[in-house]
């Protein structure tokens, strides 16, 4: 038994479900702690990096942190680390952190599918990418943990399209599927909650209204509501103040603390999720966790929803397959569920055990990071990452800012540009 500290970083890339669940339940004899990072963005040789505003305004030749020089594995949150002999990465999407990085933001570069790039805008995107892989490759790169099968897929596509294959040969070698976990409810209750449902409680999850499909999801809980007086519809998430009024007649909570979200995930039965797109979906795995059936979709932008759950724990809207208005498709779904306690029941459980001691358990995500992270203490590279391995970092110079600095300006930036989303998953 190996006991060891990972520094857990940088705090302002942490996501509140997949990272908050690496801290709570961490694997024995693991301690984590987190801090800010040194954050360097690389000039592509155009405008020089001058001020904070820089990674969101231009096209930049990667990003990568530096925690300082410590003994500790460092386990990063999207980035490649300097200054540190052992580290691994997680990643639920490639597309952000190695083709666009935080341009994505920027609402030219975020609202353009890659396919109509200009071959100037490719050949950029390519350096980057060249850049990202070589950090990734260093030996102090110890392993890459892809949060779904299907992200690790699409990152084969990138390097292949880019002809970065070479490249990417030794960033592939050490990637692999972790899946996400989160602590299960106790099994006796989750059964008591299923052995006597006087009053169905259905709930939605959603802080981008967009890419989780707010509009419908409240469409639909409207029209159930009214031929459904016994069921309670709870949603909680922002809604524009142009659809306000669809939130009369449910229960509308707003944007809640995460507290809040796990007791109503505690108290409820069904979990309905029409999202667009999700890179993972941590909802749908909390909502498993604690004993819901789920109504989610799968098929575009849901790609890799067949990880998590398939037919067997949950009722699944084929998009692909579907014509006409999303909210036509998902409502009689929902509605057969919720008239078919037994099938709901069963669903829940189901997706109940996979969560509880399945592939998506605390125990199985743990025995994988406590093998990696004891690879990664026993056998620290030579030397650490540096700038000066990277073999497009430009000599015009980068930017460096401390995370605080990334995220104080990015909200200046945000505000100043009225940009609304901040969707950091690019399937390109």
């Amino acid at each position: 038994k190996i006991e060891q500290t990972i520094l857990l970083g940088p705090y302002i890339d942490l996501h509140p479900g997949y990272h908050e669940s690496l801290r709570n339940d961490a694997p024995e004899g693991v301690f984590f702690y987190s801090r800010g990072a040194r954050h360097y963005f690389g000039s592509n040789g155009g405008p020089a990096p001058e001020t904070a505003f820089f990674p969101f305004e231009h096209p930049h030749q990667g990003e990568v942190i530096d925690f300082g020089p410590g003994p500790q594995v460092a386990h990063s949150a999207r980035w490649p680390v300097v200054r540190r002999r052992a580290w691994v990465a997680d990643l639920d999407d490639f597309g952000y952190p190695f083709v666009l990085g935080r341009y994505l933001l920027n609402p030219k570069a975020g609202m353009r599918a890659s396919s109509d790039w200009s071959d100037v805008e490719r050949a950029v995107a390519a350096r980057r990418m060249a850049n990202m892989l070589h950090a990734f490759a260093h030996p102090s790169c110890k392993a890459v943990l892809f949060w779904t099968r299907k992200a690790l897929e699409d990152a084969a596509r990138w390097i292949r399209d880019f002809g970065l294959t070479s490249a990417g040969e030794a960033f592939l070698a050490k990637s692999q599927v972790v899946y996400p976990a989160q602590r299960a409810l106790i099994a006796s209750v989750v059964r008591q909650k299923w052995l006597q449902v006087p009053e169905l409680r259905v709930l939605f999850v959603g802080g981008d209204y967009e890419a989780k499909n707010g509009r419908v999801a409240l469409q639909v809980f409207r029209r159930l509501a009214e031929a459904r007086p016994d069921v309670r519809f709870t949603y909680v998430g922002e809604v524009p103040e142009s659809d306000r009024e669809l939130t009369e007649g449910i229960d509308f909570r707003g944007r809640v603390p995460r507290a809040e979200v796990l007791s109503l995930l505690k108290e409820s039965h069904v979990l309905f999720h029409p999202a667009r797109e999700e890179s993972f979906g941590m909802i749908l795995l909390e909502a498993a966790a604690h004993g819901l059936a789920v109504v989610v979709a799968r098929g575009r932008g849901m790609d890799h929803i067949d990880e998590i759950l398939s037919g067997e724990e949950a009722v699944l809207f084929d998009r692909n397959a579907a014509s006409g208005p999303e909210e036509e498709g998902f409502l009689p779904l929902l509605s057969s569920l919720l008239s078919d306690v037994d099938l709901a029941r069963s669903k829940a459980l189901a997706a109940y055990e996979k969560a509880a001691g399945g592939s998506l358990s605390l125990e199985a995500r743990n025995s994988a990071l406590q093998s990696i992270y004891r690879q990664a203490l026993e056998d620290p590279a030579p030397e650490a990452l540096s700038l000066t391995d990277l073999p497009h970092w430009s000599d015009s110079g980068h930017l460096a800012l401390s995370s605080e600095e990334v995220s104080t300006s990015l909200r200046t930036y945000l505000e100043r540009e009225k940009v609304e989303r901040t969707n950091f998953y690019f399937r390109g």
